[in-house]
């Protein structure tokens, strides 16, 4: 899972020595599912130019789809997130004719999610979810104004119709 990560696994058995251990044999065995904090969706959330992710709907807003995505996490107090908003807001509106390019944030201090390759250790830290290899998350570490996007996302996203010359 994300690396680093802390994943809670709460017991909610009786407290015998039965229930803990089948418990601890379940964790063992990789056959728990982390408990992963989550704001609850709303329509309003794919209404914008940036679709606004929560920890319930990441999976079939990024990963069950083949749509090109990037997505923000971001932090609310974090002064960097703040100052690359407007840029973010502007991006989205550059592809929102575009069904298969989508532009995504999370406020990452109220949503978790679990996705095997993908570490949020600081904010904003931005993910490429390529449409045709969402297994794959690639960590965009570009320049952050608007033209370095689009060159990005143009040169990378894997639904991106090119002009013809």
């Amino acid at each position: 899972g994300s690396e680093g990560g802390i994943k809670k696994f709460p017991f909610a058995g009786p407290h015998d020595s039965a229930a803990i251990t089948a418990f601890a044999t379940s964790f063992v065995n990789g056959e728990l599912k982390p408990t992963l904090k989550s704001e609850e969706v709303t329509p309003e959330d794919t209404a914008g130019d940036v679709v606004v992710l929560k920890g319930k709907s990441f999976a079939e807003l990024v990963l069950d789809n083949d749509k090109d995505v990037l997505v923000e996490f971001y932090a609310p107090w974090c002064g960097h997130c703040k100052k690359l908003a407007p840029t973010f807001d502007e991006l989205g509106a550059h592809f929102k004719s575009n069904p298969n390019v989508v532009i995504a944030k999370m406020d990452a201090t109220a949503n978790e999610v679990d996705v095997p390759g993908m570490s949020v250790k600081g904010f904003p830290t931005l993910y490429f979810f390529k449409g045709s290899d969402k297994a794959n998350p690639v960590k965009y570490e570009e320049g952050r104004e608007l033209s370095d996007f689009v060159a990005y996302l143009e040169k990378n996203a894997h639904n991106v119709a090119h002009e013809e010359l």
